[in-house]
């Protein structure tokens, strides 16, 4: 009796365990996959509103902008748009980083604001992204060095580069990650638009809300999904904690976020403004969904941001 029921057991344990790494397969597709057609290059072709193609559209009637390779830590050729201001030789740098399954170029909303501020503007395709190389999604954390060889790039363009990073969901999450690295003093703001505070936390929430009807408890779905990311991408995603990084933080930081936002809270936002370390300010907009309070309040958006970025400029 004993030893069936050891070999029961046993084969409960594999079954589990064998359902369970089917189930973090299955997460892992939806989550980390870049959405690549077959020549490797992100076709960025998901629903759209109008802003983000009204701000593509933009970007891509700008003949002077370039495009910039550089290579990562780990040899992936990255690449990234810039814009420099018509006759006019400017040390102000925005980094305009886009959020995840998205690509530079639906960032031209953004892109177009500083532009028009007198701003140089470098936008990157994060790994696994547009014309980036990769084969996963990282959310922001194998970003993190991503972001800091963009700055890199930018410094030894111009030594007297006054950079300011501009980040959107998981990018706003790569520049938070950034902050808890050493970044060099040129780097003089961060803006920090609709981060999450972990991606253990995100993560987590988002299996819940989509496998409800599921019988495996929400822990050990996410341990499985965990096992499963760090063999195939690479990385612990239990690291990717920008409320972690904010809390040895030094570059003064403005925290946005949308009130309704049904992907990251707003709750975490507050969170994350609560734990850093740095000057920092905080805004909400009432009835922005993710990523919508730059077009429900534009006005609001830019004004917290410009005022905030031209009291750094001050100091």
């Amino acid at each position: 009796m004993g030893k069936r029921a050891g070999l029961l057991y046993t084969g409960l344990v594999a079954a589990m365990g064998g359902i369970g790494w089917l189930k973090g397969n299955s997460i892992y597709r939806q989550l980390f996959l870049p959405r690549q057609d077959e020549e490797g290059e992100d076709n960025c072709k998901l629903p759209e509103k109008k802003w983000i193609r009204d701000g593509r559209a933009w970007l891509l009637s700008q003949t002077e902008r370039k495009d910039i390779y550089t290579d990562s830590i780990d040899h992936l050729k990255l690449h990234a748009f810039l814009l420099s201001p018509p006759e006019e030789e400017s040390h102000d740098v925005a980094v305009v980083v886009h959020a995840e399954h998205s690509c530079a170029e639906e960032t031209g909303i953004y892109a177009r604001h500083y532009l028009e501020e007198g701003y140089q503007v470098l936008m990157p395709d994060l790994r696994g992204h547009g014309r980036s190389e990769g084969n996963y999604i990282a959310f922001g954390y194998d970003d993190r060095l991503d972001v800091m060889d963009w700055i890199y790039w930018i410094i030894k363009r111009d030594p007297k580069a006054r950079i300011v990073l501009h980040g959107l969901s998981s990018g706003g999450a790569a520049c938070l990650l950034a902050e808890g690295e050493h970044l060099p003093s040129n780097v003089i703001a961060v803006i920090s638009d609709s981060s999450y505070t972990s991606l253990k936390e995100e993560c987590a929430r988002l299996i819940r809300l989509a496998t409800r009807s599921d019988f495996l408890p929400t822990a050990l779905r996410l341990f499985f999904f965990r096992v499963v990311v760090l063999f195939r991408a690479g990385f612990d995603l239990y690291k990717a904690s920008p409320i972690h990084a904010v809390k040895h933080a030094t570059v003064p930081t403005l925290f946005l976020h949308g009130d309704n936002d049904q992907i990251v809270p707003v709750e975490m936002c507050k969170r994350l403004y609560r734990e850093a370390v740095c000057s920092r300010e905080y805004a909400t907009f009432i009835g922005a969904g993710h990523l919508e309070g730059v077009m429900t309040n534009p006005n609001r958006y830019w004004k917290r941001v410009d005022s905030f970025i031209a009291r750094q400029k001050e100091t």
